[in-house]
Formats: structure tokens, sequence, C-alpha cells
């Protein structure tokens, strides 16, 4: 009797770590998917006033001075080893930070904690994000209840904030932070795909036109590149009132022979940003 209450007991126990382990398995993948990928406009009391006044200790010991990212836009995101999201972003920026190279940008993730405790973090990840702690109190501007927090700053006013995780290595962030236009959101750029015209023999090509005061050709593009057709429509969807696409197949001697076919793929009217 003792020996099946223990067993029971055992499998009870047994029964519950499972059922733990899968909801904490759940919830990360929850977190994950609700990560944003965007920035959020900073409130309008904090857009103005920051002096540079900051200064960060890096993992080999070295004090400097925030004044140094003054020249261009920085990137400054505050963080902590102990913070479950914080960590879950950082490869992100690392993406970011790649895809930034070359750019008047420039990063710091700061931490507030001893920095023995942030070297040997960093000892074991084997990540290429600029990691330094804070020597002296935050400054006020960049107070908040919770972490992770992220600051784009510029010529001392925070351009834009966010608090919580969030995907950084997207387009719309780089485009931004770059300080070129963003790309059309992802929702618009299917809709565009969907209306290129399906192609079979003997088309072979689809012909982007943009339509304005003028017509212009803009490429003619292989039926095999869905993606090259999309990135061209994307890169100059601002430039016309339309863009249309015609078949069109190539014969022997190189003439070109063009369908009666017209379908418009993008206009001012689909929602992108203008």
């Amino acid at each position: 009797m003792n020996r099946d209450l223990l067993i029971g007991v055992a499998v009870g126990v047994l029964l519950t770590l499972v059922s733990l382990v899968v909801v904490i398995w759940l919830g990360s993948r929850w977190a994950r998917n609700r990560m944003s990928s965007g920035l959020q406009r900073a409130p309008a009391r904090l857009l103005k006033g920051w002096d540079y006044r900051m200064r960060l200790r890096t993992l080999e010991g070295q004090i400097v001075d925030a004044s140094r990212f003054r020249e261009g836009t920085l990137f400054l995101n505050f963080w902590a080893t102990w913070c479950a999201p914080c960590v879950a972003e950082l490869p992100s920026i690392e993406r970011l930070v790649r895809r930034l190279e070359g750019a008047s940008v420039a990063f710091a993730c700061v931490s507030k904690e001893p920095l023995d405790k942030v070297r040997a973090f960093a000892a074991g990840k084997p990540l290429k994000v600029p990691l330094y702690v804070l020597v002296d109190e935050t400054p006020a501007i960049f107070e908040t209840r919770s972490i992770p927090a992220t600051f784009i700053v510029k010529d001392g006013d925070i351009i834009s904030q966010h608090i919580g995780a969030a995907r950084w290595d997207t387009d719309e962030v780089v485009a931004m932070l770059a300080g070129a236009t963003p790309p059309p959101p992802a929702k618009v750029r299917a809709t565009w795909e969907k209306r290129l015209p399906a192609l079979e023999p003997p088309w072979t090509h689809w012909r982007l036109l943009g339509e304005g005061v003028t017509e212009t050709l803009i490429a003619d593009v292989p039926a095999d590149d869905v993606a090259e057709a999309i990135r061209l429509v994307t890169l100059h969807h601002r430039s016309f009132r339309r863009i249309s696409s015609e078949m069109v197949r190539f014969t022997s001697d190189g003439s070109c022979i063009v369908s009666k076919q017209r379908s418009v793929i993008c206009s001012t009217d689909d929602g992108a940003p203008q």
C-alpha cells in the first residue's frame, strides 16, 4: 500500500513538473511572438534637452563620455543580464549593427549592474554588441519604470523611443536610423505581388511601367523573379501615380512582343506612404 502511495505521489510530482515546463515554454513563445518590431514616438515632454552628460564604462574598464556620441544618431538601449526580454532582443540589435555598418549611427547597450556581472554574461554570449556599464545615475530624461528601454537620440533630442523588447533589424528601423524613407508595409507589398499577372508561355517577362505625366519603362523582369519585380515596385512607387505591368516576350532576333493586357500593380490609393 505504501509502495503504491509513493508511486502515485512520484507520478503526480512528475506530471506537475512537466506541466510547469510546458507552461513556461508556451509563455516564452507567446512573449517572442508579441515582441514589437517598431518604435513608439517619444512623448512631447521628452523630445528635447539631453546634454550628453553620462559616463559609461566599457567591458575593458575604460571610462567613456557620452559626448563622443554627439555626432550622428545614437541607438541607446538600457538593459540587464537578469531581464529575459532584454536578452531576447540582443541578437536583433546585433543584426541591426551589422546592417548599419558604415552609417553614422552609434550603439550603446547600457546596464546598471556591476562590471564583473556584465563581463561574465558577455563571455558566455558570442554577441558583437557594444555593451557598457553605467558609471553615474541614469539621466532623468531616460528614466523608465521598466526595461528594456530604447531611445533614438539625434542632436540631443529623443526622436523615438520604445519600452519593451522589439525586433530591431527590420527594414523600417534600418531606414529610420539611416535617414532613408521606410518601405511600404509588408501587407501592401503582398498586395502588389498578388496583382502581378500570371505569366504563361509564350510570355516570359513582366514589363513594369511607371505612369505619371509621361509613361516610363522601369524594367523587364523575368517570370521567375517575383522578388525583383516587387523590389522595383517598392523602389519606384513614390515616383509615379501608378505602376502597371504588361506581359512581354522576346523573339530570337531580339524584338519584343507586348500583350494587350495591362494590370495595375500599385497606385496612390493603396495606402502605402507617399
